[in-house]
C-alpha cells in the first residue's frame, strides 16, 4: 500500500478565500437635516419669527431668567428670539410715547397668561398681522366676522376666545383712557408712577430678590379692571411694566442693567 500522504499544514497569516455571498441592496434613507430643539408651539413653523436676527454676542453677562428659559443651547430659534428680546427690548423705556406699542404689549402680556413667553414671542409677527399692525382704532371696531377669523386656525394667534374677546373690548377702553389723557396712554401711566415708591422702579441691586407684583402693578391693575379691562391682573401688569421699561428688573450684573446703559448714554 502506498504510504499515506500527510495533510499540508495550513498556511500561516494567509486569508482564506471566502466565496462572497450575494448581498441584498439596502434601501437608501433620505438625508434629514438636524432639527433644532423642539418647542411645543405651532408658531415654530413661522420662520418669519427669526428672520433678520443676528447671532447674539455670547460673552455678555445676561439676566439669569434668560438662561433658565433657553437652557444651554444658544443656537436654537427660541434662544435667538429670547436673546434678541432681552438685549434690545425688555426693560427699555424708549417707546413709552408710542400708543400702539403700549397697547401691543398690553395684549401680548394678557395673551401670555398661563403660557410661556416663548409661545408669544414665536407668534409675535402673526399677532401683528392679525391685529392690523396694532392699529388700536381698527381693533376697537372689529366685527363678529373678524372675531371668527381671529379664532380660526389661520390667524396664528392663541385661539382662546376669552383672551381675544377681551383684547377687542380692551382696545375700546384703551381709546377712552387715551382720550381722557391728551391722547397719551403714557400720561395715564404717569399718574400712577408719580405716586409710587421710587424703589419700585429699580434698578435692582445685587441684594434684591425676584418679585412678581408690586404696589404699582396692583394699583394699575385695580384701576384698569374697574374700567372693565380683563386679563390685567397685578402679576400681568407687573410683567407689563417690566417689558415697557417702567420697571428695570435686569440682574445687577447684566449688561443691560440701567447703570451700564447710563454710562454709555
Amino acid at each position: 500500500m502506498p504510504p499515506k500522504r500527510k495533510r499540508a499544514a495550513a498556511p500561516v497569516n494567509e486569508e482564506k478565500t471566502v466565496k462572497p455571498k450575494a448581498s441584498v441592496p439596502k434601501a437608501k434613507m433620505p438625508k434629514t437635516e438636524t432639527k433644532p430643539a423642539r418647542v411645543k408651539v405651532e408658531a415654530l413653523e413661522t420662520q418669519t419669527a427669526i428672520e433678520g436676527l443676528t447671532a447674539p454676542v455670547q460673552d455678555r453677562p445676561r439676566c439669569s431668567w434668560l438662561a433658565r428659559c433657553i437652557g444651554k443651547r444658544t443656537d436654537t430659534p427660541i434662544a435667538r428670539i429670547y436673546t434678541e428680546y432681552h438685549d434690545t427690548e425688555w426693560g427699555a423705556k424708549n417707546r413709552l410715547d408710542d400708543n400702539r406699542y403700549l397697547f401691543e404689549m398690553l395684549v401680548l402680556e394678557g395673551a401670555q397668561a398661563g403660557l410661556s413667553w416663548a409661545t408669544i414671542l414665536l407668534r409675535r409677527e402673526a399677532y401683528r398681522e392679525a391685529y392690523s399692525h396694532w392699529d388700536v382704532d381698527a381693533i376697537a371696531g372689529y366685527t363678529p366676522e373678524k372675531l371668527s377669523k381671529l379664532l380660526s386656525g389661520d390667524s396664528g394667534v392663541i385661539r382662546n376666545r376669552a383672551k381675544i374677546e377681551s383684547s377687542i373690548a380692551n382696545a375700546r377702553l384703551f381709546l377712552e383712557i387715551v382720550a381722557e389723557h391728551n391722547g397719551s396712554f403714557r400720561e395715564y401711566l404717569d399718574g400712577f408712577i408719580q405716586k409710587a415708591d421710587p424703589k419700585e422702579f429699580g434698578p435692582r441691586t445685587a441684594k434684591d430678590g425676584i418679585r412678581a407684583t408690586s404696589q404699582l402693578s396692583e394699583d394699575l391693575s385695580a384701576d384698569l379692571r374697574a374700567r372693565g379691562m380683563r386679563f390685567v391682573g397685578p402679576t400681568c401688569m407687573y410683567a407689563y411694566l417690566q417689558s415697557i421699561g417702567v420697571v428695570d428688573d435686569h440682574d445687577w450684573d447684566c449688561f443691560r442693567h440701567r447703570r451700564f446703559q447710563d454710562k454709555q448714554a
